[in-house]
């Protein structure tokens, strides 16, 4: 990070803690972020402005993609796309949906003994359905501090039914499967009509996009479509 009174000099810190109180300023919510960092030029005071960048992971040689990619739809009276895999996905995703985060999904790879995991879901289960009993009908804008409340049953559940190495395990493939998902690509045809193509991403910097499955090295998809002689192209 750096601050405005020296923009020529770069700070380094670690997040030590982000509060989950939110606030909401001007419709935008808020969370408050701790970094600390070393100080030994003196350099940084108390109220001073930070630009920061924060980078929660990395990867290195990598298949990537540019977003736009992904953020790619034909306009309507564009090119016509064929298949229907686009419907299948989403048909899939919602079929999926309805199985609760605190499912056996959630504690998979543990390869804990059947009673143990179905006592941890049931725990969980239960945490989960007094919270949302106690909201009632809850607002809107309260949502977020609902889900908040119930990550943190989950994780006191957790660390009072796991052992510490499995806690460990548990933490490091929420972390993997949190960065994980499926979007679709279009490509073009020899025939100018367009086709989706599923593909598993990870990790994004805004600008590129992680590829984990579903294409590979030299695949080209659309990530816009320009006018040329009143026809797209």
């Amino acid at each position: 990070f750096n601050v405005d009174a020296y923009p020529n000099d770069s700070f380094t810190g670690t997040v030590e803690q982000v509060r989950l109180a939110s606030q909401e300023i001007q419709n935008v919510v808020t969370y408050t972020v701790v970094v600390s960092a070393q100080n030994l030029g003196g350099k940084l005071l108390p109220g001073m402005t930070a630009n920061v960048e924060i980078t929660t992971d990395k990867r290195k040689d990598v298949l990537r993609i540019a977003e736009l990619a992904s953020r790619f739809r034909p306009p309507e009276g564009g090119p016509k796309v064929v298949n229907a895999e686009e419907k299948q996905t989403r048909g899939n995703a919602a079929h999926g949906g309805g199985r609760g985060a605190f499912g056996g999904q959630m504690l998979a790879g543990l390869n804990l003994p059947p009673e143990r995991s179905k006592e941890i879901e049931n725990l969980i289960a239960a945490e989960i359905k007094t919270v949302r009993e106690g909201a009632g009908n809850m607002a809107q804008f309260r949502r977020a501090q609902m889900r908040e409340i119930i990550t943190a049953r989950i994780d006191r559940v957790l660390k009072k039914k796991l052992t510490e190495e499995e806690y460990k395990t548990f933490q490091k493939a929420q972390k993997s499967r949190a960065t994980v998902r499926r979007i679709l690509l279009h490509k073009e045809n020899p025939d100018g009509t367009l086709s989706t193509q599923s593909v598993r991403v990870g990790l994004s910097d805004g600008s590129n996009i992680e590829i984990l499955g579903g294409a590979v090295e030299g695949d080209v998809f659309i990530t816009r479509l320009l006018k040329v002689g009143g026809a797209n192209k």
